[in-house]
């Protein structure tokens, strides 16, 4: 029987599902996504093969719940931004810091990379679940800007929403793609979705 790691068995699992992400995670810094295989995110995480499986079926989803993971690690930084009272100010900052995401870390992109590359529309739905908390933030920020007479308002926020996250995800991909443009891709995408908005 498998050694306990932790307290209890649902701090066991935490654990060890953390340190599969971990192992996955830094197997794809040094490696291509078709390179990396179960059996060596079984021996990174210094768990048996077998209990990987416990976690995940099969490397596409510990790809997802690896972008979940990055996705989830935005929301304290975004709640910090949206106390932001000016809301132009307060858009910018929530931007600045999902964008931004994306060079702090070398993990981040190289996950999100390996996900457009090789993940099915189901992985990319199921990471994007991670991201419906975020969307209240932004659209709380927008409301208020154009309460405020900042923002012009848009009569369908799903319909801006998406525009809005078409610059982005453009971005993204530019960056991800040249990741030495990454500063400046960012700053024109946000300063796009900004003068896009203005009353």
């Amino acid at each position: 029987m498998p050694k306990i790691r932790a307290s209890n068995l649902s701090a066991h699992k935490a654990l060890v599902r953390t340190q599969l992400l971990d192992a996955f995670e830094e197997l794809l810094l040094a490696q291509s996504y078709e390179e990396v295989s179960i059996a060596a995110v079984a021996a990174r995480a210094g768990v048996a093969r077998n209990t990987v499986y416990n976690y995940a079926s099969d490397k596409s989803e510990l790809l997802t719940a690896a972008a979940q993971r990055h996705i989830g690690r935005l929301l304290l930084p975004l709640q910090q931004a949206s106390q932001v009272q000016d809301p132009a100010l307060r858009l910018r900052g929530m931007l600045e810091v999902a964008m931004s995401s994306f060079l702090d870390s070398p993990i981040s992109p190289t996950v999100f990379k390996a996900l457009m590359h090789h993940g099915t529309e189901a992985d990319l739905d199921v990471a994007a679940q991670g991201s419906q908390e975020l969307i209240p933030f932004l659209m709380e920020a927008i409301d208020d800007g154009v309460q405020a007479g900042a923002f012009r308002a848009f009569a369908d926020g799903d319909f801006l929403f998406d525009l809005i996250a078409g610059v982005l995800v453009t971005a993204v991909e530019n960056v991800l793609e040249s990741p030495e443009t990454g500063t400046q891709r960012i700053s024109e995408a946000i300063d796009f979705v900004m003068g896009a908005l203005r009353a």
